[in-house]
């Protein structure tokens, strides 16, 4: 005995799906690395000379460019956004990095990805 089921999806819904996959796939294999071998961390320095007398509090993207992140942590802090149907705009983050999956960014731009899915509403 056998079922067949067929689906038949527009393009915009074949592509959010495909794009659900990818990120849901990056999560899952992020969080498998965490349980099997640690990652290495990198710390991004901000290049941005500070004024020497200033009191003011650095700003969230201040913040972000001096913290160091691991993918897992990236991953972890995303997966609330997909939960939340933010999925597309999460995409489009990744791909403005030139990259198409997040594994694929590079350690040095882990902070300035931190800081825009922080915009989405991420705890990270």
């Amino acid at each position: 005995m056998s079922i067949v089921i067929t689906i038949d999806l527009s393009d915009r819904a074949f592509s959010a799906l495909t794009r659900f996959a990818e990120v849901f796939a990056e999560v899952f294999k992020a969080n498998l690395k965490l349980e099997t071998s640690p990652s290495p961390e990198t710390t991004i320095a901000s290049t941005a000379p500070t004024p020497a007398a200033s009191t003011a509090a650095p700003t969230p993207a201040q913040t972000a460019q001096t913290q160091t992140y691991t993918l897992e942590q990236l991953s972890v802090a995303a997966a609330p956004l997909m939960d939340a149907g933010k999925i597309n705009e999460l995409y489009e983050i990744i791909q403005s990095f030139g990259v198409r999956s997040l594994q694929e960014l590079p350690p040095e731009k882990y902070a300035e990805y931190a800081a825009k899915i922080r915009a989405l509403g991420a705890k990270i």
